[in-house]
């Protein structure tokens, strides 16, 4: 059992207007208590859906570490699964929010 005390949760997900041809990614990190740390999102432009979840990934990854929080919960042993929007709200949220600003992480 892993004690979750210095511990943060990383969600992403990846959305997708089809009218606009546009595809986005977000996330949010929590910590071990359910706050907030950070929030982020980038819109891609066209790629599919299943780049839009690795770039949210990857792109997570990369803010966790460069803000040194470097112990996220599920690193060790993590798999990708779908996990149905309203159990994904916040990030679904925030990824969908890139469609309207400009492009950029």
């Amino acid at each position: 059992m892993v004690e979750t005390e210095d511990w943060n949760d990383l969600k992403i997900d990846g959305a997708i207007k089809i009218n606009r041809g546009c595809v986005a990614t977000g996330g949010v990190l929590r910590d071990h208590n359910e706050n907030w740390i950070l929030g982020f999102n980038c819109r891609l432009g066209k790629c599919l859906v299943f780049e839009a979840e690795i770039w949210g990934i990857l792109n997570g990854v990369m803010l966790v570490q460069g803000r040194q929080h470097n112990r996220i919960l599920g690193m060790e042993n993590w798999s990708i699964e779908h996990v149905p929007r309203e159990d994904n709200a916040e990030a679904d949220h925030i990824a969908n929010l890139a469609f309207d600003k400009g492009e950029g992480l």
